[in-house]
C-alpha cells in the first residue's frame, strides 16, 4: 500500500503508466490481506486504513466508504477505541500502544471527514471512546518499553496529527448537533454557533505559532511540516464553514428564488450576517491556501480532502453571489472572484471521472446561476461575457488553460467549463433537486453521486481498474 500510495505523487505530466501500475500495488496488497486467516492483527488494519485513503485518492468514494465499513468494525472488535490500563498489562509493548492509539485517531478523522462529506451517518461514536490521544513523541524517541521524552525545543512530528485529532473532536461534535436528521431551531443554532466558534478559536490559540507563523517563509519548513500546517489550516476553516454555513442558505431549492433574502438561513439579524460574515471569511482563507498550492505547484491529484475543502469553501462564495447578484457589484465581486479563480484551480487538476471533475460540473451551474441576469454588468464587458462550448463530450469538465481573466477589475466570465452546455447542465441534479436538500443532502448528492452524479461517469475508470485487477497476476 506504501507504493500504491507513492506512486500518486509520482512528478511528470503523462502518468497512465503510474496509474496501472499503483492499482497493481493496490490490488496486490488486497489480494494479501482477503487471503489471511486467524485472527485480526493490529497491522491488518493499518493496512486496511491505508487503502482507504489510496481508493479516496483515485476517487473511488463509495468503495471507500464500504471498505472503512469493515475496518472501523475491526477496530471495534479488536478495542483500539478503548483505553489500555497500564497496570493490569504485563510487558506492555509501548510501540504497539501508540500505534493502536495512532490507528484510532486517524480512524476516527476519516470517519468525521466521511460523514461531512457524504451527509451518512459516523461510525464512532464520542461516548464509546475513552482512548487516549497519542504521545507527542518521534518514532525515534519510541522502543517497545519505554517512551523517551525529548527535552529539546524542536517541534515533534506528532504534534500535528495531535492536533488533527483534537480538532476532530470538536468537528465530531459539530456534525452530531448542527447536521443530525432534526435540524436545530434557529435560536438553538445561533447559541451552538457561538459555542463551536468559540472552541475551534480556543483551539487555533493553542497551535498559534504553527498555524499562522505570520512574517515566515513557510519554504523554509521541511516538506512534512510544509503539508502538516496546511492540512491543519484548511481543517479548521472548513470547520468553521460548517458551523456557518446553515446561515447563509436554508436549503438548495430556494437559492434560484429571485428575491435572494427567501434563501437565507434565518430571518435577518446581526447575530445570523455575524455569522455569514464568519462563513465567508473562512471560505475565503480555504482559496487563499489552494491558490498558494497551485502556484508552488503542491496541488496533486491526489489530495482528496484538498479539493473536498475547495469545493465547500466555493459553493459557499457562489451561494453568496446567487444571492447577491442584483445588488451592487462591489457587494459580492471579492468573493466571486476568488471563487472562480479557486474553481479554475480545481478543474485544471481534474482528470477524467475524478472527483474534482464531479466538483467542476457542479461548480461550473452555479457560477453560471452567479453571472445570470446580470444584463447591466454584461454591457461592461461584451457579449461575450457568457460563453458556453458545445459539442464537447459531456466528461469532460475541464476548465480551459489559466484561471478566467479579470477586465478592467470587472469579472471576465469567458472561462467556462468545457462540454458543459445549457442543454447538458439542465440534466444536472440542481434542477430537479428536492426542495428540501440541504448542506449534508448537497453534499452527499455531490460527493457521494448516489443517483446523482453518476451520469458523468463512462466507465473508463472503472475500465482501468480492472485492467489494474487484470494485470495483478503477476504479484
Amino acid at each position: 500500500m506504501v507504493f500504491a500510495q507513492a506512486k500518486d505523487y509520482m512528478p511528470g505530466v503523462d502518468r497512465s503508466n503510474d496509474v496501472d501500475t499503483s492499482s497493481r500495488y493496490f490490488h496486490a496488497a488486497d489480494r494479501q490481506l482477503t487471503s489471511e486467516t486467524g485472527g485480526v492483527l493490529l497491522t491488518s488494519v493499518q493496512a486496511r486504513l491505508c487503502q482507504c485513503f489510496y481508493l479516496l485518492s483515485q476517487s473511488r468514494v463509495n468503495h471507500c466508504w464500504s471498505l472503512f465499513g469493515t475496518t472501523a468494525h475491526l477496530i471495534l472488535a479488536l478495542g483500539i477505541h478503548r483505553k489500555r490500563r497500564l497496570e493490569s498489562q504485563i510487558n506492555v509493548d509501548m510501540i504497539e500502544m501508540e500505534c493502536r492509539k495512532r490507528v484510532f485517531w486517524c480512524a476516527y478523522t476519516l470517519d468525521n471527514y466521511l460523514s461531512a462529506a457524504l451527509g451518512r451517518p459516523r461510525t464512532f461514536h464520542d461516548d464509546d471512546i475513552d482512548q487516549e490521544l497519542p504521545s507527542c513523541v518521534n518514532d525515534s524517541d519510541l522502543t517497545s518499553r519505554h517512551v523517551h521524552v525529548n527535552k529539546s525545543r524542536a517541534q515533534s512530528i506528532m504534534m500535528a496529527p495531535i492536533a488533527h485529532a483534537m480538532l476532530s473532536q470538536i468537528i465530531s461534535h459539530i456534525l452530531r448537533d448542527l447536521y443530525s436528521i432534526r435540524p436545530p431551531p434557529s435560536t438553538v443554532r445561533l447559541s451552538l454557533a457561538d459555542k463551536y466558534s468559540r472552541a475551534l478559536h480556543e483551539w487555533r490559540t493553542k497551535f498559534a505559532g504553527f498555524l499562522d507563523a505570520e512574517g515566515v517563509d513557510t519554504s523554509l519548513l521541511i516538506p512534512i511540516f510544509q503539508r502538516q500546517r496546511n492540512v491543519l489550516n484548511l481543517s479548521y476553516w472548513h470547520a468553521l464553514i460548517l458551523v456557518h454555513r446553515p446561515f447563509l442558505l436554508r436549503d438548495f431549492a430556494s437559492l434560484y428564488k429571485r428575491n435572494s433574502h427567501h434563501s437565507r438561513g434565518t430571518s435577518n439579524g446581526a447575530p445570523m450576517d455575524k455569522n455569514v460574515i464568519s462563513c465567508l471569511q473562512a471560505a475565503i482563507e480555504i482559496t487563499k491556501i489552494v491558490n498558494h498550492l497551485t502556484e508552488v505547484g503542491q496541488m496533486y491529484q491526489a489530495f482528496w480532502f484538498t479539493h473536498y475543502f475547495a469545493f465547500c469553501a466555493v459553493v459557499v462564495l457562489y451561494v453568496y453571489t446567487i444571492q447577491h447578484r442584483f445588488q451592487p457589484q462591489e457587494e459580492y465581486n471579492e468573493y466571486f472572484e476568488a471563487a472562480v479563480r479557486c474553481h479554475s484551480q480545481i478543474s485544471s487538476r481534474a482528470k477524467n471521472e475524478s472527483l474534482a471533475q464531479r466538483y467542476s460540473v457542479v461548480l461550473e451551474e452555479l457560477r453560471l446561476e452567479a453571472i445570470n441576469d446580470r444584463q447591466e454588468q454584461r454591457k461592461h464587458y461584451g457579449p461575450q461575457a457568457t460563453q458556453i462550448t458545445g459539442g464537447s463530450q459531456p466528461n469532460r469538465a475541464t476548465v480551459p488553460n489559466g484561471a478566467p481573466g479579470l477586465l478592467n477589475g470587472v469579472i471576465a466570465t469567458a472561462g467556462s467549463i468545457d462540454g458543459a452546455d445549457r442543454e447538458y447542465l439542465e440534466s444536472s441534479p440542481s434542477v430537479t433537486m428536492d426542495p428540501l436538500t440541504s448542506w449534508g443532502e448537497f453534499d452527499s448528492l455531490v460527493t457521494g453521486g448516489v443517483a446523482g452524479l453518476d451520469f458523468l461517469f463512462t466507465g473508463e475508470q472503472n475500465e482501468q481498474w480492472e485492467m489494474g485487477m487484470a494485470n495483478n497476476s503477476g504479484y
